[in-house]
């Protein structure tokens, strides 16, 4: 039992740890794309990032999709929470600039199995021009809550290979 709880503290650690993107195509390699009949479009997926480290631990990724007429496209930034020290209740969003970012409350979640760990899934709004804007310089991004504030950070090489993923794939989807 004690070897389990051990492998466990470690794959939960190094899950936490920060993923750095190093260049455009590494990221593109990490973004994938699904079709689903029934919304009738395309979604595609990019790589995911880690921030944070044990006892709160952030995953995020772009995300995005088109239709099968490949238009109607759209983008999202995906933030994952998962906390041993409480709620944040995240429902707000502004940028390093100032500016407001829609945010879509997905989910808050109480884990009890996990011992009383909390779980919150929002996704912000974004549309290609502010990614196309912030490709360069990336994203800096704080997501608030009543009960605290997370900050996440894209670096602009994500940003680079996602977009070239994604019109790649939209010009050509399987």
């Amino acid at each position: 039992m004690k070897n389990i709880l051990c492998i466990l503290a470690a794959s939960v650690l190094l899950c936490g740890c920060a993923t750095q993107i190093t260049s455009p195509e590494q990221s593109a390699n990490g973004t994938t794309m699904a079709f689903d009949p029934y919304a009738g479009g395309y979604s595609v997926t990019g790589k995911q990032l880690g921030l944070g480290d044990f006892p709160n631990i952030t995953k995020l990724w772009l995300r995005g999709g088109f239709d099968k007429n490949r238009q109607n496209e759209f983008f999202q930034l995906y933030i994952y929470h998962w906390s041993q020290t409480g709620w944040l209740f995240l429902n707000s969003a502004s940028d390093i600039d100032a500016t407001v970012l829609p945010v879509h409350v997905l989910s808050q979640d109480l884990a009890v199995t996990g011992g009383g760990t909390v779980e919150e899934h929002v996704a912000i709004d974004l549309t290609r021009d502010y990614l196309l804007t912030h490709q360069t310089n990336g994203l800096n991004i704080r997501i608030m809550g009543s009960k605290g504030s997370l900050v996440v950070t894209v670096n602009g090489m994500y940003i680079q290979g996602f977009l070239q993923k994604f019109d790649a794939l939209k010009l050509n989807p399987k």
